[in-house]
């Protein structure tokens, strides 16, 4: 299931997984890189926990060190259990075994149980639905990277372009624009990226098109698009077309791919304010039905 709700099989990682609330909401961090560091990376879970009125959660640790593991399932149990949160289960992750960390796990066994991601039925499932889920977090990261013949096709037609407008107009041609490709199920072309990327250069622009965007039905196929356009995106143009990729992502329950957008806009130059909204929610973990509520 982690690697299908996160987007990717994590390594090095704490994983929270909730069973039981107004919502389903999983969150993925990084192990903690000394003990002094446990109490904060719980922290963070503890806190997305309690913000999404989390009841039961499940624990699976991702890492070969076995005194790490039993060392933070204490830490676990104790945390949550203080705070209302029941623990379901914890499970250490550790080259295509699992292993128990609490008792009374059914099947559990000392050596660790097998499992096999690729022919499971959620991955399956996963297929089916065109479902990416990526071998790392890098891959992931990767899935942003530039279209070097895309990004070229974009630049050469850029000097050719009207004065774009600005503000709610602007704002209203993105929009629309989007909502045309999305029903057609078109891949943006040069002319399209090119047409977007000059649009949102202006930061009202880009203010009122994040506003406008809601968890919706097209959520997904929304952030499927921009991330297309985020691709043809020449670097020069690329901070505001990354940070409306990235709350496209957040809207569509996509964190970690929201994360790598964010990363992308970070890297264009100084952080973009939408960039940074993002990264607030993410951080907070904010749930994407919170917005525009």
């Amino acid at each position: 299931m982690v690697p299908f709700v996160i987007g990717f099989q994590p390594t090095a990682s704490v994983v929270m997984l909730t069973c039981a609330g107004p919502t389903a909401m999983h969150a993925r961090v990084d192990l903690p890189a000394s003990p002094t560091d446990d109490e904060q990376v719980l922290g963070q879970l503890l806190s997305a926990a309690n913000c999404n009125q989390v009841a039961t959660a499940a624990f699976v640790l991702y890492t070969d060190d076995v005194r790490i593991a039993a060392r933070l399932t204490d830490l676990i149990m104790l945390r949550f259990l203080l705070a209302g949160i029941g623990v379901l289960i914890v499970l250490r992750v550790h080259e295509d075994r699992w292993f128990a960390l609490v008792d009374g796990v059914a099947g559990a066994r000392v050596d660790g149980v097998p499992f096999d991601i690729d022919h499971h039925p959620l991955t399956m499932r996963g297929v089916l639905e065109g479902r990416i889920t990526y071998r790392s977090r890098e891959a992931l990261a990767a899935s942003l990277d530039p279209d070097p013949d895309g990004v070229a096709a974009v630049r050469a037609i850029l000097p050719d372009l009207p004065v774009p407008q600005r503000g709610e107009g602007a704002a209203h041609r993105v929009r629309a624009v989007v909502r045309r490709h999305l029903r057609g199920g078109r891949v943006p072309d040069a002319e399209l990226v090119a047409e977007l990327a000059t649009l949102l250069a202006d930061e009202a622009t880009v203010e009122r098109v994040v506003h406008g965007m809601r968890r919706d039905a097209i959520a997904s196929a929304r952030a499927e698009f921009w991330c297309g356009v985020l691709r043809r995106t020449p670097p020069e143009l690329l901070a505001p077309v990354a940070a409306v990729t990235a709350m496209a992502a957040w809207l569509a329950g996509e964190g970690a791919l929201a994360w790598c957008a964010v990363d992308r806009a970070d890297a264009a130059g100084p952080r973009h304010p939408v960039a940074a909204l993002v990264a607030e929610k993410l951080q907070g973990a904010v749930p994407p039905r919170a917005w525009g509520a």
